[in-house]
């Protein structure tokens, strides 16, 4: 025999073969070797009562089976355990078989075959016909057997006018009544429940002499309580044919009616709470789930409730109730009781008492005012109150009381709930929309959450950072200290905050005031952090920039307060140097005169040294000229004189220099010789640079003049030497040496603009820094060095005052060169307006 693997085949099955299975009254399934359902037909959803909307997409027998135990398939069992158990069953892929009933109380066959390849096909058989012949056969043997061995039922005749004319004793101690008090009466009369249509359909039945089988009513014993009986007879008919009346035999079931009867009702709790349950799954305004659930209860209750109900929730703040969701209840009074006072509904008199027993353990449930009043509570208090309209004369049980707690219980949880997540979706759209950035990660670091404003101003998509490390956003400008102390305080407990260095996608550097919050659970445990960013970036820049402007103003005034200095001091020194080297020059003059003399006088000596009468004089005269060592004296005032005239010119030039850099007070712009103010700067602070370099000078003498503030333009002067200077200092520090190195200065004349270099024979700017040079503040000096305003300020004088360029070229170990380029004419005079006006 082949094999044929019903799983390769069944997409290969003629059409008409699979009409004709969809057709079947028996349902079939078919499961692979995974327990996913790969096939059913239409009797399947019918006979299980199974949602189509269930069986949408890829359905494992896991998610049957979790179906049919949440709606109570297999009573009051553990879902998940239960589902594990079958599963578990099912992977044996063994031949099986069982009845069971289904939630609508449809009793079905199940048979189970499995497949080769794995997998298996499963028939349903709807039998409830079947089990419910059976079960009669079995009842009727049991009456049988209580016939002929215990007697445990009543035996009764009627005659053909459907009276009674015979009762065994039994009934009397079912009624309580001697049963001759009931001969002559027909059954109607005995029963409670006379109306109902079961009575006209047995009256029917006995009328057309056909036998009948357990029939059920109800009577009312002589103590007044209500008994249920079920009787069976068959017709008599004499010897002629004659109908003689009936002869049956009845019995008490009232334990079996009212055991049904509580079953039903478990089973129908079951269904409402069941259906309670899912509805709190599922995405729906509270209003319209508690309205769902109102329904469920009064169409599925078996415990006597009307079609009527009501709830509200209690609104503490306005001391109020307000109804959400009613049943049954007229239009006008659901319109009056929309809105409804605490003290309305529950009466003026201690309306806090009665609130809290309502929501108290006592559950007063009202059944003197014709309905239960069920309140939904919590540790807090009262949420709402269930109202559920009963019959009159409705009796409480404590299953009951036991079913309402725990609907009140579910509602309580529903409604807490949906009330919490509308506060979470309050907080979520506050946290969304604040302006502040926010981001929440998990305790290894990894981002869970960021709003939109972290968003906005980090430059990355959500799908970008959810799952990324905040090191994202690390710019390296923060030192790995300032990381490890900040991780040991959120680590420990603690909040955290201060101002980090970060950057956006785009790579731009931005400063940001960051607080990070561990979250914790009721354990001390940290579960997350809670990041909150504000870019400070331009409040930063807006502070840099005051600063800087202060330190340009301070600097402004200290260089104007120097150059007035200078001016006054060059004025009082010029006066007295003039004095000092006008004498000077007369004594090196009256000393030329002198030293003429000493001359004649040598020439004279000779001619007068026969004169007896002068010869005395001149012997003094010639021993005083031995004692000064005149040719010796002459040749040392000589020297004395030449260099107390040059120390003057120095002094001279010195000052000249010294007014030529000051220019105090100057605030417009004039024109300037700036190979001389390059030169009187490289004069003023020659104690700079001429102990470690020797400056030289290239300078165009063709450079025409410039329109330009002399005085800021020597202070960009002297930054430049001045830098130039410590450069070489440093690199004769790496390199263990004193030798003096170059500074050299060139000015060219290129037409409409002039270029000025301050090349340096220096250590060179590193590459990590070159594009920082200009910055506020940057400086890589020691401490007393240096405050980093030096190249910020020439930039600001170059670019933004005189409309020029400044730049460098540099290589490290070699030396570095400055130039400036300035336009001849000046800066724009538009532009210069414009910018006054920003």
């Amino acid at each position: 025999m082949v094999k044929v693997d019903l799983l390769e085949t069944f997409d290969e099955f003629p059409s008409e073969i699979r009409h004709g299975i969809n057709a079947l009254s028996q349902g079939i399934s078919i499961f692979d070797k995974d327990l996913f359902l790969v096939f059913y037909n239409s009797a399947f959803l019918k006979i299980l009562d199974l949602p189509a909307t269930l069986l949408a997409g890829r359905i494992h027998f896991k998610d049957l089976i979790r179906f049919n135990a949440k709606r109570g398939e297999y009573g009051d069992v553990d879902t998940e355990q239960k589902v594990e158990e079958i599963y578990q069953l099912a992977l044996q892929f063994q031949p099986h078989k069982f009845i069971r009933t289904t939630s609508r109380g449809i009793t079905i066959e199940v048979k189970g075959v499995p497949i080769p390849s794995g997998g298996f096909v499963t028939t349903y058989t709807d039998v409830s016909e079947l089990v419910d012949a059976r079960e009669k056969y079995e009842k009727a043997s049991e009456k049988f057997r209580d016939f002929t061995e215990a007697a445990s039922d009543w035996y009764w005749e009627t005659d053909e006018n459907h009276c009674f004319t015979f009762f065994s004793e039994r009934l009397e101690q079912v009624l309580n009544v001697p049963a001759s008090s009931l001969l002559g009466k027909r059954r109607g009369k005995l029963a409670a429940d006379e109306g109902d249509q079961k009575w006209i359909d047995h009256q029917n039945t006995i009328n057309a002499h056909i036998p009948f089988t357990d029939f059920h009513y109800e009577i009312i014993s002589s103590d007044g309580t209500t008994k249920f009986c079920s009787v069976s007879g068959k017709p008599a008919f004499g010897p002629d044919g004659r109908f003689m009346g009936y002869r049956g035999v009845g019995k008490e079931i009232t334990d079996q009616v009212r055991s049904e009867q509580e079953r039903e009702k478990a089973h129908a709790d079951r269904i409402i709470l069941s259906h309670i349950l899912d509805l709190s799954l599922q995405d729906l305004p509270l209003n319209e789930i508690l309205q769902r659930v109102l329904d469920g209860i009064l169409q599925h209750s078996r415990r006597g409730f009307k079609q009527t109900g009501s709830i509200f929730l209690a609104e503490d703040k306005q001391k109020q109730f307000q109804l959400v969701a009613c049943t049954g209840l007229p239009a006008k009074m659901a319109e009056k009781y929309e809105t409804i006072k605490f003290s309305d509904f529950l009466g003026s008199d201690n309306v806090g008492e009665k609130i809290k027993a309502l929501g108290g353990s006592a559950r007063n449930y009202m059944l003197s005012q014709g309905h239960y009043c069920v309140p939904i509570t919590r540790a807090t208090g009262l949420l709402g109150i269930l109202n559920l309209y009963v019959e009159q004369g409705h009796e409480q049980t404590d299953d009951e009381v036991e079913f309402l707690n725990s609907v009140a219980s579910t509602l309580s949880g529903i409604i807490s709930r949906w009330r919490t997540q509308d506060e979470l979706r309050i907080l979520s759209q506050a946290i969304e929309q604040n302006p502040a950035a926010i981001l929440v990660t998990d305790v290894e670091g990894t981002i869970y959450y960021a709003n939109e404003a972290l968003l906005k101003s980090s430059g990355y998509s959500r799908e970008e950072v959810i799952g990324a490390n905040p090191r994202i956003f690390q710019s390296g400008e923060t030192k790995p200290e300032e990381y490890a102390k900040l991780w040991n305080t959120i680590s420990a407990g603690r909040v955290w905050h201060g101002v980090l260095r970060n950057k956006t996608k785009s790579g731009e550097e931005i400063w940001e005031r960051v607080i990070i919050v561990p979250i914790k659970n009721r354990s001390d445990q940290i579960l997350n952090y809670v990041a909150i960013k504000e870019n400070i970036t331009e409040a930063r820049t807006q502070e840099k920039e005051r600063e800087r402007l202060e330190n340009e103003l301070r600097q402004a005034q200290k260089m104007e307060a120097v150059g007035q200095l200078a001016g006054g001091i060059a004025h009082e020194i010029n006066t007295p140097t003039q004095y000092v080297s006008d004498n000077l020059k007369f004594l090196k003059d009256i000393w030329e005169n002198l030293s003429e003399l000493h001359g004649l006088f040598d020439q004279v000596l000779p001619l007068v040294q026969d004169n007896e009468k002068a010869q005395k004089l001149l012997e003094d005269i010639q021993e005083l000229k031995d004692d000064l060592d005149f040719e010796v004296l002459s040749d040392d005032v000589e020297d004395a004189i030449s260099d107390a005239v040059d120390g003057t010119q120095q002094i001279s030039r010195i000052v000249r220099a010294m007014k030529d850099f000051s220019h105090p007070g100057q605030k417009e712009m004039v024109m300037n010789d700036i190979n001389r103010a390059l030169t009187s700067t490289a004069t003023v602070c020659k104690n700079e640079w001429k102990y470690v370099a020797h400056l030289d000078f290239e300078l165009d003498e063709g450079l025409p003049q410039v329109q330009c503030l002399p005085g800021e333009l020597n202070q960009v002067f002297l930054n430049m030497i001045v830098n130039a200077a410590h450069a070489i200092e440093e690199r004769n520090k790496i390199d263990k040496t004193s030798d003096l190195r170059g500074i050299t200065i060139r000015t060219r004349n290129l037409g409409e603009t002039i270029e000025i270099e301050v090349e340096d024979e220096g250590s060179g700017i590193p590459a990590k820094i070159q594009d920082k040079v200009f910055n506020p503040f940057f400086t890589t000096k020691i401490v007393g060095k240096g405050t980093g305003q030096g190249l910020s300020i020439s930039h600001d004088v170059i670019v933004n005052k005189h409309g020029g360029r400044i730049w460098f070229e540099t290589e490290e170990g070699k030396g570095t060169t400055f130039k400036i380029s300035l336009p001849v004419e000046g800066k724009d005079t538009a532009t210069q307006e414009s910018e006054h006006e920003e």
